[in-house]
Parts: C-alpha cells; structure tokens; sequence
C-alpha cells in the first residue's frame, strides 16, 4: 500500500505545483481543484509523516517538512495567483526527491524504543 500512497502523493503534489504555477500565469482563479490537489497531497502524505515521528528520524528531511508543507498551505491559501506557492512547492518537490533519493541508501528504521 505503500507504493501506492507514494504515488498518490507525487502526482497530488504535481498537480498542486502545477496549478500554483498556472495561478502565478494568470491562469484560472484558485478554487476547487486546488483545494482538493492540497487536501489529496496532506492526506497522502500524512502517513510518511508520522512515521517519520515514530522512527524519531533527525535528518534534514524529517527535520524541514513538516514547517516546508505548513508555508506551502499557507503560501497557498493566503497568496493565490502570487510567485510565493510556486517557490514553496519547488520546495516541497525538492524535499520530497531526496526523501525518496536517500530511502534506498539509509539502513532501515530500527523498530521498538530507544533506551536511555
């Protein structure tokens, strides 16, 4: 299921950087389909997320998400149509290529607690 989550994801997170770009052109007006691009991708994401939580990971891509996808809603929701939810998409992107990018090079999550 996961793979299929991970798909979800990338393509919610393309469509969102799509239509921010398409905003930024003077294309369309914000509505509808980009509430439901930012719903889709925060829903699929959400468990990669926690999981990050649970594994207690301190990398930079663990470290920066979750206040790179709060500026991108925000960036989104307050600034439609402007240059600010294409730059924080970009970033979104960029986090997400090398989540995936160090996925194959990082030992896996080691499971229960850690002791003190």
């Amino acid at each position: 299921m996961t793979g299929a989550l991970d798909r979800v994801h990338d393509a919610s997170l393309a469509a969102w950087s799509a239509l921010a770009l398409a905003r930024a052109l003077g294309r369309g007006s914000p509505g509808a389909p980009d509430a439901l691009a930012v719903a889709v991708n925060l829903a699929s994401g959400t468990p990669a997320a926690l999981a990050r939580l649970r594994a207690r990971r301190r990398d930079p891509v663990a470290v920066l998400a979750p206040p790179a996808v709060a500026a991108a809603v925000l960036a989104t929701a307050t600034a439609p149509g402007t240059w600010r939810p294409v730059a924080a998409t970009t970033v979104l992107q960029v986090l997400t290529a090398l989540e995936r990018r160090s996925a194959r090079w990082l030992p896996p999550a080691r499971t229960g607690t850690p002791r003190s």
